[in-house]
């Protein structure tokens, strides 16, 4: 991605046959995609605004509705989803074949050092859950990954709000296959602009001579329509203050399609004035999944969309229960004026004990009662029970509910069941997710076999469970990047399937050492149907000498390979 890190050469200027360089006719054609792209979204984002609002408490009072009290029902449910899919990130790299066993285990040990960072840059589980936020609300999760050696080598995960990023309207439910993609938001100052070689600086001048930045919220919120509802409803003055001490602009940063190749272009997008511009030849920097997938629809529906409309009905019910209640004790009254000429002793005989009314019957002809007549209000009866239902069904359809206990012998059953209920309606949603994250690690070895530097040093678990000090090289990424295979573990599904794993293995292990007098190959069926072991592992099992180890195995197989290359094998 045209990032500021990676400090590339400026682009050349190409012309077209008409004489039109090839920069500005890219640049004009993505300020129209920028365009085409918000208005296609802008409805939706406006009906995910009242989502951000409604998870802040921000919501306007009703008329005749004297409470405005916000039962935390939206925010409660969708915090009850993400406590299910809270689980830590881990990416698997797994070998496709015995020789890639000396240079996976060092991309695993890499990774799980650059995952666990806490550097700006890195810090992937953060991201993990502030991105599942915005996909709860939104329906949409997005990541944009890049990586530059210029000062030195770093890999970049950033998560991209929903209101910042743009694609092809009609480019379906697959991200690879649209014809554009890009994100804005990207703020520079003039300072930023100048003292960076990767941009034009002739364009650069342009863009400041020609359009002179503006620091004001206001402007920024013209540009971005819903972008600050967040601050809004949290009670932040975004009307008044400067967005920073400085003036910035508002940079668009797009891939696009263009005459059969692919360009990556830096631009203003009121101006349509570009910064950069160059072919660009890697793989998408931006990944997404969505939590209720649509093959035709980019932007489809969030958890958000089924839980809004639930839990505005609840608010307005207890309002409404909370508004009778106060009637109820406060009614309303009318009088006989000319029974009770005293309205200042009236009103006060209604919160003073013994209190007395002057009051003029007429000479007897009319009793008191006939003089005040009270209003009454009908009383609310079932809101308790029905917010309770439409809290229970809709957690239950929705998975937000939580299981019940169960009760005698039932309880266990009860208890697995529901945990395979859930577990399997987690699993749906979540695929989407693990799947993006599978892209992210194939993204992040690319990054790794383009920009790293020559070697790096990484720590490794030995075979004998001691930490061995060992070398990564770019050129042995480069080698495997394209035969690589990605996993994402779910760390909850990963310790119930550890445990059965577990019984089996150890079952496995029982039934061999019980029988000495078996074959080796009445041996191996059971270590690979009953115990569930890989052939490598049965190889070790039966090994009884410990003549074998991995390392071996993984440099016979590398051997091997050179030999049907041509090449000669290390001895």
């Amino acid at each position: 991605m045209a990032t500021d890190e990676k400090n590339k050469d400026q682009p050349t200027q190409e012309e077209n046959t008409n004489g039109e360089k090839i920069e500005d006719i890219v640049a004009e054609k993505a300020r129209k995609l920028l365009v085409s792209s918000q208005i296609c979204k802008q409805q939706r984002l406006n009906r995910i605004a009242l989502y951000e609002a409604l998870y802040n408490n921000d919501v306007p009072p009703r008329l005749r509705q004297m409470f405005n009290v916000i039962p935390p029902v939206f925010s409660g449910m969708i915090d009850s989803l993400l406590a299910q899919f809270n689980d830590e990130v881990k990416l698997k790299f797994t070998t496709k074949n015995p020789a890639q066993h000396l240079v996976v285990p060092k991309i695993q040990a890499h990774w799980e050092t650059e995952k666990d960072t806490m550097t700006p840059n890195a810090m992937w589980n953060y991201k993990a859950r502030t991105d599942r936020f915005n996909a709860s609300l939104s329906g949409r999760g997005i990541f944009q990954e890049y990586a530059f050696n210029k000062p030195k080598y770093q890999n970049v995960l950033k998560v991209i709000n929903y209101s910042d990023f743009h694609c092809e309207p009609l480019g379906g439910g697959l991200l690879d296959l649209h014809s554009f993609k890009g994100i804005e938001g990207c703020f520079r100052s003039e300072y930023e602009l100048k003292n960076n070689s990767k941009y034009d600086q002739t364009q650069v001048e342009k863009l400041i001579t020609d359009y002179p930045a503006n620091e004001s919220f206001a402007t920024l919120e013209t540009t971005y329509g819903t972008r600050f509802e967040r601050w809004r409803a949290l009670g932040l003055d975004v009307e008044t203050n400067n967005f920073s001490a400085e003036k910035k602009y508002n940079l668009c940063d797009f891939i696009l399609m263009h005459e059969g190749k692919q360009y990556n272009v830096v631009f203003e997008p009121c101006s349509g004035v570009w910064v950069y511009c160059k072919e660009w030849t890697e793989q998408n920097p931006f990944k997404s999944y969505a939590t209720h997938e649509d093959d035709k629809n980019f932007w489809s529906k969030s958890y958000a969309d089924d839980l809004y409309n639930i839990a505005d009905a609840i608010i307005i019910m207890v309002n409404q229960e909370l508004t009778n209640r106060e009637k109820k004790n406060f009614n309303s009254r009318a009088f006989d004026k000319d029974m009770f000429t005293d309205v200042a002793k009236l009103d006060a005989a209604q919160y003073r004990p013994d209190a007395l009314v002057p009051a003029n019957t007429n000479g007897g002809t009319k009793r008191i009662a006939e003089g005040i007549y009270s209003f009454e209000t009908a009383e609310l009866k079932g809101t308790v029970d029905l917010v309770n239902w439409l809290s229970g069904y809709t957690g239950d359809k929705v998975g937000t509910d939580e299981m019940p206990p169960g009760a005698g012998k039932n309880k266990v059953a009860v208890q697995l069941a529901m945990q395979q209920k859930q577990s399997k309606r987690i699993g749906l949603r979540s695929d989407s997710f693990k799947e993006c994250y599978a892209q992210l690690g194939t993204k992040y070895i690319e990054n790794l076999a383009l920009y790293m530097p020559a070697k790096v040093s990484v720590q490794l678990i030995g075979e004998n469970g001691f930490v061995e000090e060992a070398e990564l090289k770019r050129i042995e990424v480069k080698d495997v990047k394209d035969s690589i295979g990605i996993t994402v573990i779910s760390t909850s599904e990963q310790e119930q399937a550890d445990a059965m794993k577990k019984d089996s293995r150890v079952k496995a292990i029982e039934m061999v050492a019980k029988n000495p007098t078996l074959t080796k190959f009445e041996k191996e069926t059971i270590y690979r149907d009953v115990g569930q072991y890989t052939e490598d592992e049965i190889v070790f099992l039966l090994d009884t000498k410990g003549e074998i180890s991995k390392k071996q195995i993984a440099h016979a197989s590398q051997n091997i390979q050179d030999i049907f290359e041509g090449k000669q094998p290390d001895i």
